[in-house]
């Protein structure tokens, strides 16, 4: 986010946003760049259509959401996409395009990717207006890999979201970088 503003800063007439699409944003070499999810899709934020988001949530529900497709697998980054992104805008539009063999698990494996950040746990019966686990259905992953570091520090991933990622995977392939990097 940053680094988008200072590059907004800098050349404003010059970047280019993608804008989601079912079409590729780009294609090389056998490689096709599909967008989900932009900044573009989420202008101003709303809760039940009366106030306005934090800034926080906001930028999780503007994130980007990129697909890689190469020779048959697919590569899906998630970036620090929330619940409300899936529900209300990808689903929606690219349910049938975002099945992937490999899932960057969204805000480092938080719950916000299946629940409102102010929800308590993730809870469809409890919080059924802001909580939403079918796109990890849609997704179908073979594999999950949550970018994350020391749990006591950064309290990522979190508990329930692991247990989904773990359950919807196949073969329960989930990785974190906590324990794989080198």
């Amino acid at each position: 986010m940053g680094l988008r503003r200072r590059l907004k800063e800098k050349d404003s007439n010059n970047l280019e946003v993608p804008v989601p699409s079912d079409v590729p944003i780009a294609k090389f070499c056998g490689v096709e760049i599909f967008c989900f999810a932009s900044e573009a899709d989420f202008s101003e934020g709303y809760d039940n259509g009366e106030t306005i988001f934090k800034a926080a949530k906001v930028q999780h529900t503007n994130s980007m959401v990129l697909q890689i497709r190469f020779g048959g697998t697919a590569l899906l980054l998630t970036g620090d996409s929330d619940w409300k992104s899936w529900k209300e805008k990808i689903i929606p539009n690219f349910q049938k395009k975002v099945n992937s063999s490999l899932l960057f698990a969204s805000h480092h494996g938080s719950r916000s990717f299946f629940t409102d950040e102010n929800n308590d746990t993730i809870d469809t019966e409890e919080n059924p207006e802001t909580t939403y686990v079918e796109s990890i259905d849609f997704i179908d992953p073979d594999i999950t890999l949550i970018s994350c570091g020391n749990f006591g520090i950064y309290h990522h991933p979190n508990e329930e979201a692991k247990k989904i990622y773990l359950e919807k995977s196949k073969n329960e392939q989930v990785y974190r970088s906590e324990y794989h990097a080198e």
